[in-house]
This record gives structure tokens, sequence and C-alpha cells, in this order.
């Protein structure tokens, strides 16, 4: 059983999620040329203690990690997890902050889905496609941002 080894999560972990569900998910990952559909952000929560920051329909939430868990062991969900170099501890704490803050709640951009592909093609343009609410890559690129970093990858393939 695979479970998260709760004794060394930290806030700001990105989380790159590959989920089953054989229509929208797979015509993401086609759309976008990628072998992930999701992704999302643990959050160190002032209450809750450690969470998942997450894009999702109808609006952005916390989920626990053991949903997370359950969907990795019962319905074949790949997880992989990555840390944004150089990140401080202060930092991490201020990305947790900066969702609690400014991220839970906003509206997930279903109508915009189609807008997807057009990333493939223009991801490294200097201007952002706008939609009617937001998707899960961006929450967690606006909660680096909130500390000055940008964990997307560059022309150059690094980040």
């Amino acid at each position: 059983m695979i479970v998260f080894n709760r004794d060394v999560l930290e806030s700001g972990l990105m989380l790159a999620v590959r989920t089953p569900d054989p229509r929208l998910s797979k015509a993401i990952r086609f759309t976008l040329g990628s072998f992930t559909n999701h992704n999302a952000m643990i959050v160190d929560h002032n209450t809750r203690g450690f969470l998942i920051g997450e894009a999702v329909a109808p609006v952005s939430k916390y989920t626990t990690l053991e949903v997370y868990e359950s969907k990795i062991n019962n319905d074949g969900c790949v997880v992989k997890i990555w840390r944004i170099k150089g990140l401080t501890p202060f930092e991490r704490h201020e990305m947790s902050l900066s969702w609690q803050l400014h991220l839970d709640g906003l509206p997930y951009a279903v109508t915009g889905l189609w807008k997807l592909g057009i990333f493939r093609f223009v991801n490294n343009l200097p201007w952002r496609i706008h939609a009617h609410g937001v998707w899960c890559t961006e929450l967690c690129f606006e909660a680096a941002k909130a500390v000055g970093r940008d964990p997307l990858p560059k022309p150059n393939g690094k980040s």
C-alpha cells in the first residue's frame, strides 16, 4: 500500500498527477502532449495540517492526503512529487499562506478547457491566455510566484 511519508512532507511540494479517467484526463494529456493531466500542491494548512491544494471543478479546494492515497491504491492514479529547487522553509510557509488567502475557492476554467491546446504551442509566450476561471497548473504557478519563484520549465528545458 502506497502512502505519503508524513515525516518528510513539506509545504510547496508539487504533485504531477495522471488520473485514469478515460475521457477528460486522456483528452487533457493528448492536448498538452503530457504524461500527466493534473497538478496540485502540498499545503501546510494553519489549522488542518497537511492537505493537497488543487484546482478542480467547480472551485479550487483542499483534498486530504488519504483521498489521494486511495486514488493511488484503488483507482490507478499515478502521482509524482516535485520539489522546487532552493525553496527555504519561510518560502514554503509563504506558499501555503498564499494558497489559503488567495487561491482557495477560485472557479475552475471548465469552459476554457479547449484553450489548453493552445498552451502546447505558445507555452513560452510572454502573455497569458485568459479563460473564465483557473487551471490546476496556474494555481501552482501562482503559489510559487508569491515567493518570487517560477517553477515552470523554460525554453531551454531548465527550471
